[in-house]
């Protein structure tokens, strides 16, 4: 068949997904927001010019029918054939088990008609993968950033809410990444010194992960950097004068962390900066600085459940109260 796009999403479709393994010259086959359930097929693998997969959102808004609804099982390795695939979506269904070769490491070999042939000692070349979305699925595994990239021309990688660990998976998705969104799973350590390595980083959501250690000064390397989200995690230390270095940063959430001491001046800096959220961090302490008054796009503050004032010094409110009553 010469059939080429394949687009039934938003609808109300159910069933598993028809079989389409004789539609060769396919590249667009979407069946998002449906109510598609069973397991992907191996078969799309075996179709050479596929270029986007959107199957996202098939368990999306179904309270109460977790488990029964959503594609489910593996992603198939066989999706690790198809050298033409730029966007892959897969997000909010319920697939397992661990990320595949797709992106990390070799592919398994090429498939049939595939333009660049078979073989089967694994394909190295890069992937041209520049979006993948894999957020709200049960995948799991822990050696993401250890593992060798394919994707080197990824831009949006989105993971969240899964149940991935280790190391922040930066290192996996090549240079030119520009937005990260890993929350919600069970990634530990610090940040990876990797991270600062990518020059074109402008938005990171790291949330609701188990990260420890101090916030590294080299952050001011992420010149880029807009939407920065780290609450929820074990992060400790004072919070470094270097992260308001970042000229372009908008919203900073620092909240739910270990952070100590005081809020440094230098978040007068962050000329950008609109939306500041510390809260819980009850080791945080000390006055509020003056400079953040004057930040033109500052519309949000939030130091609630730490230690920090914006109240004068009781010492000088009491000078200044002496000096009044003697006029």
């Amino acid at each position: 068949t010469r059939l080429r796009v394949f687009n039934l999403a938003n609808n109300w479709i159910g069933g598993e997904i028809p079989d389409m393994r004789r539609a060769r010259s396919l590249r667009t086959f979407e069946l998002a927001t449906n109510w598609i359930n069973g397991t992907l097929p191996a078969w799309l693998g075996d179709l050479p010019r596929l270029e986007r997969i959107n199957l996202g959102g098939n368990a999306g808004g179904n309270e109460g029918h977790e488990g029964e609804l959503g594609i489910r099982g593996e992603l198939p390795a066989s999706l690790g054939r198809l050298r033409r695939l730029r966007e892959l979506n897969v997000e909010t269904n319920a697939i397992t088990g661990e990320v595949p070769e797709l992106c990390l490491g070799s592919s398994g070999g090429g498939g049939p008609d595939d333009d660049g042939g078979g073989g089967g000692g694994g394909d190295r070349r890069p992937s041209q993968l520049v979006m993948l979305n894999l957020r709200q699925n049960r995948l799991e595994g822990g050696d993401l950033a250890s593992r060798p990239s394919r994707c080197t021309a990824l831009t949006p990688v989105a993971v969240s809410h899964n149940r991935l660990s280790g190391p922040v998976p930066v290192s996996a998705s090549g240079e030119n990444l520009g937005r990260l969104q890993a929350a919600g799973n069970r990634f530990s350590s610090g940040l990876p010194p990797e991270m600062f390595l990518l020059p074109y980083l402008s938005s990171v959501d790291a949330s609701s992960n188990e990260l420890t250690g101090a916030l590294p000064l080299n952050i001011t390397l992420l010149t880029y950097m807009n939407n920065l989200w780290l609450s929820g995690n074990r992060l400790s230390g004072e919070i470094p004068p270097e992260v308001f270095y970042l000229t372009q940063l908008s919203r900073a959430y620092q909240d739910s962390n270990r952070f100590t001491g005081a809020l440094p001046t230098a978040v007068g800096l962050a000329y950008g900066l609109s939306e500041l959220v510390l809260s819980r961090n009850a080791k945080l302490a000390g006055d509020l600085p003056d400079q953040l008054a004057e930040l033109p796009f500052q519309r949000r503050v939030d130091a609630r459940g730490t230690a920090l004032s914006c109240a004068d010094d009781p010492a000088a409110l009491e000078a200044a109260a002496a000096a009044a009553a003697q006029e």
